[in-house]
């Protein structure tokens, strides 16, 4: 069962519990806690389960004998973009989730060691508050990064947004920007807003 964070959690439970009643059926599942849509399970109403409610996943410590893998290597990204992943995902969810760091078999480029990149998709047909949200988890994660290294200003970070002029991400952005610079630099919103538009 891959992807099983997206099933519905009486699902679950169903096949988690024919497993533990029948020693000859074997379950594999798959998943990724942090994109579980258990919202119940993620905020431990469901703490009765074997796993205590940590996360979806948890639904299959009923089964007897269950072994668990942890996929700790990255065999796929650079190491930069491995440590990108470790600041924002630990700093935001590592205390709830007991997310370990994650580790990269690639060396990745010389020189390119803070390859800090967001894309983010076309929500020019989105409710306004939407894109507002989207900016704002943006520079949320800046300046999460910014607390991690210190030496990382705000435009060091490039920000790929799709379809540009027409995209209402990016108007919300400006704005949002605009302050993180100005707090960065000890400047004015203004100022800040000029800054933002001078990188855009």
């Amino acid at each position: 069962m891959e992807n099983t964070t997206d099933f519905d959690s009486t699902s679950v439970e169903i096949i988690a519990r024919l497993a533990a009643t029948n020693p000859q059926l074997k379950v594999v599942a798959c998943g990724d806690a942090l994109q579980s849509v258990f919202s119940d399970v993620i905020n431990e109403e469901d703490a009765h389960l074997p796993g205590q409610g940590s996360h979806a996943l948890s639904t299959w410590d009923m089964v007897p004998d269950m072994q668990h893998f942890s996929m700790d290597v990255c065999r796929r990204c650079p190491d930069p973009h491995v440590r990108f992943a470790n600041a924002a995902m630990r700093s935001m969810h590592g205390g709830k989730h007991r997310i370990q760091p994650m580790k990269s078999s690639h060396p990745g480029v010389p020189g390119l060691s803070k390859p800090f990149l967001f894309v983010h998709p076309d929500l020019r047909l989105a409710p306004n508050s939407a894109a507002s949200i989207t900016a704002e988890q943006v520079c949320l994660i800046i300046s999460h990064f910014m607390k991690a290294d210190p030496s990382l200003a705000p435009e060091d970070v490039a920000i790929v947004a799709l379809n540009t002029n027409k995209n209402a991400v990016f108007h919300h952005l400006i704005n949002k920007l605009a302050h993180l610079y100005a707090k960065y630099h000890g400047i004015t919103f203004d100022e800040g807003l000029q800054h933002a538009k001078h990188f855009k």
